[in-house]
């Protein structure tokens, strides 16, 4: 997946996008890219400028909505963008929307695997993906008692979307750790289906942010394990985003100038 710096400036405007060509360090080289057929491909690095119309609210997915998380944060499993067109290289079998709502190309995330049941998942917590190395949570890998904390959060909170919306789901449901690398959720086979859709957008964070702070709503505690970690936020000016060099996810798409085994979809033995 390609990264690049990211800036969101704010401003009531349309949304603008405007890449700043500028090499960043860790970056592919640049030039056409492609495969070497001449066909032209994403250039790697720069800077991208994204114009937004409002300041962000919440920064916590179980107090309010938000929209910088998806930057930052991940979720057990989402779409797999290599079955989109994913800058050329990925297999154009869906939009990213379908992508995402979809059971047949949905793919791990946090959980390196799942298990969907009528009325239970498992979810098998992948090793070596870690938090931003910043206090209090340094940089540590992820564990089921970071996704506990997720689902439990979801589950008792009252701003929190999945009680507030779906009060009788939560009521029938029952999570617990099975292990340091695996969580078993027990639902009702009635909500089974809001469930699978709800853990789309269920955001994992450390452990350490909620016991110190008591939620992660303050930008300056916004530590997650996604492709970007938020450094900087002026109110009514800008947010700014650094690429994550540390980001667990590599380039899956055989053809990519930068395809890697070393990823998520074609994994090394």
């Amino acid at each position: 997946m390609i990264q690049r710096r990211k800036v969101l400036s704010l401003g009531v405007c349309l949304v603008i996008v405007a890449l700043i060509a500028s090499v960043v360090s860790g970056c592919a080289p640049s030039g056409n890219g492609g495969d070497g057929d001449g066909e032209v491909g994403p250039i790697y690095g720069g800077e991208l400028r994204i114009v937004v119309a409002a300041d962000p609210v919440y920064f916590d997915d179980a107090i309010g909505p938000h929209y910088t998380t998806t930057s930052t944060h991940e979720c057990l499993w989402s779409g797999n963008w290599a079955s989109g067109p994913a800058g050329g290289y990925g297999s154009n079998d869906a939009a990213w929307i379908v992508v995402t709502n979809s059971l047949d190309d949905k793919i791990g995330y946090i959980a390196e695997s799942y298990e969907i049941h009528d009325d239970y998942l498992i979810f098998n917590i992948r090793p070596g993906v870690k938090f931003e190395d910043k206090y209090p949570v340094d940089g540590r890998e992820v564990t089921a008692d970071d996704v506990l904390l997720a689902f439990e959060r979801q589950m008792t909170l009252d701003t929190a979307y999945f009680k507030k919306s779906y009060p009788d789901m939560v009521a029938s449901m029952d999570v617990y750790k099975v292990d340091e690398d695996t969580v078993r959720v027990d639902c009702s086979s009635t909500y089974m289906p809001e469930l699978l859709t709800l853990i789309d957008f269920m955001y994992i964070y450390p452990k350490e942010v909620i016991d110190v702070y008591g939620d992660a709503n303050d930008w300056d505690h916004c530590i997650g394990t996604g492709a970007f970690t938020l450094e900087e936020y002026v109110e009514g000016s800008y947010l700014y985003f650094e690429r994550n060099d540390d980001w667990w996810m590599t380039y899956p798409n055989i053809g990519s100038p930068l395809y890697t085994r070393r990823s998520f979809y074609y994994r090394s033995d």
